[in-house]
C-alpha cells in the first residue's frame, strides 16, 4: 500500500489560504481587482441575529462588474439554505409563514408526523443518509444529542478540562442511528419530498439531526452554481474552499493554497492548482480542550466525535481533501475519516465515495509527534496530492512522509 517513505519534508494543513494576490498587479486595475465580500447575518423568527452556518462565508471576485452581478445572488442563496438547514432557530418566509426547516423536523421526532420540505433540505438529508452508509457509519447525521453534550465543554470560560459523565455519553449514543437502521429513523419520500423522523428503540431521550459541515459544504456547492465559470473563490470559514474558473492573476494562472502547521504560522508548502478545485480540512484545532493524563501527557478533546465511542479521536491533527467538486460530500468525508485509523479502511471508504459520486479525491493526513522536545509532523499523503506541491515551497518541520499510490 505505501509506495515510498521520505525521512525529511512535507506540508500539513491546519489552516490554509488560497492566494490570488491581494495587490493589483495589472497595468489596468479595472481588469484585475481583488474584491472580497462577506455574507451578512440571518434574522430568526424571534429576531435573533444568526451567523450563517456559524462561520464567516465570503465570495472573492476579480472585478467590480462580476462582483456586483453575482454576489447578491450568492448571498441570497447562502442565507436561504442556512435558514432551511439551521437546527437551532425558526425562520419565516416572505409571507410570514414558518418554514419547515431542520429545527421543525427535529421537533417532530417520534410523532409520526410527515413534514413536507423544500428540495434542497430533502437533497441534503438524502446525501447525509448516503454518506452514512458509504463511510461505514463514521459519518453520522444523528449525533446532535452527543454533540450538545460535549459543546458546553468547549465554550466554558475558563475551560473545564473534564469529560462529560460516561453514562451520559452512553445514553447519547443510544439516541443516534446506525448505518443499518438510519433509513428507518429518517424516512424520506422522494415523490412528496417529505420526511418522517421516527423513534429509536432504546433511546430514552431525543434523537437530534445535526448536519454541520455537510450542510455548509452543500450550501457552498449550490452557491457555486450561481457564479458559474466566472473566476471566483468561495471561502466557507477556511475549512471549505471552492475555486471556479482560471485564476485571473496576470502573473500566474494557478490557485495557490498556502498550507500551515497546526502549531505555528509557518508556511509548510504551497499547492498550485489550475482550474476548479474543492478543498476541505477537518482538524482538532477548533472547539477543543486538553485532558492531562496521569503520565503528564495531553489528550486533545475536540468537536469531531466518533459515532461508535462517543469520544473524539487523536489519530490525526488534521485531514485535508482535494477534489474536483461536490463540497458537501468532501466535507462529510473529511469528518468521517478523522475517526478512522486503518489506512486500508480509509482507502475503501474513499473509493466508495469516489465511485458513487464519480469524483477524484486526493488526501493528506497529518500526525504530530515530539522528537527531542521539538514538535514534528508525520504525514500520509497520496501521490496525486504530493505531485501538486510546489517543490521549492516546502519547509522541513516533518519527520516522515508516507506517499500512497
Amino acid at each position: 500500500m505505501r509506495k515510498r517513505v521520505f525521512n525529511q519534508i512535507i506540508l500539513i494543513v491546519m489552516a490554509f489560504i488560497i492566494s490570488a494576490c491581494n495587490n493589483v498587479s495589472s497595468s489596468n486595475s479595472t481588469e484585475y481587482q481583488v474584491i472580497e465580500k462577506y455574507v451578512s447575518n440571518a434574522i430568526s423568527e424571534d429576531g435573533v441575529v444568526v451567523t450563517p452556518f456559524n462561520t464567516t462565508i465570503s465570495l472573492t471576485m476579480y472585478n467590480s462588474k462580476d462582483t456586483n452581478e453575482y454576489f447578491p445572488l450568492f448571498e441570497e442563496e447562502v442565507l436561504k439554505l442556512h435558514k432551511y438547514f439551521d437546527r437551532y432557530n425558526y425562520y419565516q418566509d416572505n409571507t410570514g409563514k414558518r418554514i419547515s426547516n431542520l429545527k421543525v423536523i427535529n421537533d417532530s421526532y417520534g410523532t409520526n408526523e410527515e413534514i413536507l420540505i423544500n428540495d434542497e433540505l430533502y437533497d441534503l438529508l438524502n446525501l447525509s443518509l448516503e454518506m452514512t452508509k458509504l463511510t461505514k457509519g463514521y459519518f453520522n447525521p444523528t449525533l446532535g444529542g452527543l454533540i450538545d453534550l460535549w459543546s458546553d465543554k468547549f465554550f466554558l470560560i475558563p475551560l473545564e478540562n473534564t469529560d462529560p459523565d460516561n453514562d451520559l455519553i452512553t445514553e447519547a449514543l443510544k439516541c443516534s442511528a446506525s448505518k443499518e437502521n438510519i433509513d428507518e429513523v429518517i424516512v424520506l419520500n422522494p415523490i412528496k419530498k417529505s420526511v418522517i423522523f421516527n423513534k429509536i428503540d432504546g433511546c430514552n431521550g431525543k434523537v437530534i439531526i445535526s448536519l454541520g459541515a455537510i450542510a455548509k459544504g452543500y450550501a457552498m456547492e449550490k452557491a457555486k452554481s450561481l457564479v458559474k465559470d466566472v473566476p471566483s473563490l468561495i471561502d466557507g470559514g477556511r475549512s471549505s474552499l471552492i475555486a471556479t474558473g482560471t485564476n485571473p492573476n496576470p502573473n500566474r494562472d494557478t490557485w495557490n493554497l498556502a498550507i500551515l502547521t497546526p502549531y505555528t504560522a509557518i508556511n509548510l508548502g504551497v499547492l498550485a492548482i489550475k482550474g476548479e478545485l474543492t478543498f476541505s480540512t477537518s482538524g482538532d484545532y477548533e472547539k477543543c480542550f486538553y485532558i492531562i493524563n496521569d503520565d503528564g501527557s495531553l489528550t486533545i478533546r475536540h468537536h469531531i466525535l466518533n459515532p461508535s465511542t462517543g469520544y473524539s479521536e487523536n489519530y490525526y491533527r488534521s485531514i485535508s481533501l482535494l477534489s474536483d467538486g461536490n463540497a458537501g460530500v468532501i466535507d462529510a468525508l473529511s469528518t468521517a475519516l478523522f475517526n478512522v485509523n486503518d489506512i486500508d479502511i480509509i482507502d475503501e471508504i474513499v473509493k466508495n465515495v469516489e465511485d458513487y459520486y464519480l469524483l477524484d479525491i486526493e488526501f493528506l493526513f497529518e500526525k504530530e509527534i515530539i522528537i527531542d522536545g521539538k514538535k514534528m509532523i508525520d504525514v500520509i499523503v497520496n501521490e496525486n496530492f504530493w505531485n501538486l506541491i510546489v517543490a521549492d515551497s516546502i519547509s522541513s518541520v516533518v519527520n516522515i512522509v508516507n506517499i500512497l499510490e
